[in-house]
């Protein structure tokens, strides 16, 4: 099944350094047959930097995009590139996409 539907997040997502991060996206179609897939990308080598941990919730036809603190600890605060990859049966697309903003935390543990 085909897909035509694209988001790109405009304003990116913020994560903050040392903190856990978690994403909730609902669809309206079952993504139990699905697989996901998601990565933020450094914007001038082009290397992964972090990838999701994805969850399904597919009764709510819900997933979870999350980073542990000791992901996001990896990170150096900076302006990255991030997308939400589908396979679909071997079809693949890219759902939603946009940049992530590394900061600093202003309370560190």
């Amino acid at each position: 099944m085909a897909y035509s539907a694209k988001l790109d997040l405009k304003d990116g997502l913020e994560i903050v350094r040392g903190y856990s991060y978690s994403l909730v996206f609902e669809f309206d179609v079952d993504v139990e047959p699905l697989q996901f897939r998601s990565q933020i990308r450094d914007v001038g080598t082009w290397e992964v930097a972090a990838e999701f941990t994805i969850t399904k919730d597919v009764a709510n036809r819900r997933i979870t995009l999350s980073l542990a603190n000791t992901e996001t600890s990896l990170l150096d605060k900076g302006v990255y590139n991030w997308s939400l990859a589908v396979n679909d049966n071997g079809e693949l697309s890219e759902w939603i996409r946009g940049q992530v903003f590394v900061v600093k935390a202003i309370t560190e543990w």
